[in-house]
């Protein structure tokens, strides 16, 4: 009766921890709720070390309430809205602020960051266009992203320590057909970034595009309700 019972509970231990795991491996799309909100810090470099010092630089928030992601800039404890600028036709080639709600928000149709469920191996191909500026005129390309999400860590931010999805990516492009305007031919940008289902957004982010990186961490997350 004594190995039956035993047996019995090791099974259940068993499903459970199966049942754990199985959560654990596959996130579902967020479900937001007004008030909830997400603070990023981002950093821009150049290869030399160099600290960019373009108006990308330093903290951000977004915002859920109505049923849509609003961006706000923060600054000596004050915080001032970014409108929102999406051409989904072609986006900017370098890195926007718009682009903090594509690391929350799975419907933008743009970047495709995010596709749910999320689950380990799973991947994905987006094709966009994306807009530049060359020495003398500004060029169009079109880019091809092949992301993949590859494993399950715990990844540490000034946020939190939380376990997340690694994800990595490789967007190459080439000049649009048509636009001769430019002798630029071809673009490669690398990603790697870290979607967590328990903050429901990416908590850590790098771009690398040549000489240049931009990096995301997440530093806040809550509710204002």
């Amino acid at each position: 009766m004594r190995t039956k019972i035993l047996s019995s509970l090791f099974v259940a231990i068993l499903l459970i921890f199966a049942f754990e795991v199985s959560a654990q491996e596959q996130a579902p799309a967020p479900t937001f709720k007004d008030g909830d909100f997400w603070q990023f810090r981002i950093v821009s470099e150049q290869k030399t070390g160099r600290t960019d010092t373009s108006a990308l630089q330093g903290d951000y928030e977004v915002f859920y309430s109505g049923g849509q992601l609003k961006l706000f800039k923060l600054a000596e404890g004050e915080k001032s809205e970014i409108q929102q600028v999406l051409d989904e036709r072609a986006v900017d080639l370098n890195f926007r602020t718009d682009e903090l709600l594509g690391m929350l928000d799975p419907r933008q149709p743009v970047w495709q960051y995010l596709q749910f469920p999320l689950s380990v191996g799973k991947a994905w191909t987006t094709n966009y266009r994306a807009s530049g500026r060359g020495e003398r005129k500004p060029y169009t390309v079109t880019l091809t992203a092949e992301t993949r999400a590859t494993e399950i860590v715990k990844i540490s931010t000034s946020g939190g320590t939380f376990p997340a999805f690694k994800i990595e990516r490789n967007v190459v492009g080439s000049r649009a057909p048509g636009d001769a305007r430019q002798a630029i031919t071809k673009f490669d940008i690398d990603y790697t970034y870290y979607y967590s289902p328990q903050t429901q957004s990416i908590v850590k982010y790098v771009r690398k595009r040549g000489e240049e990186s931009t990096s995301i961490e997440l530093i806040k997350f809550g509710s204002a309700r």
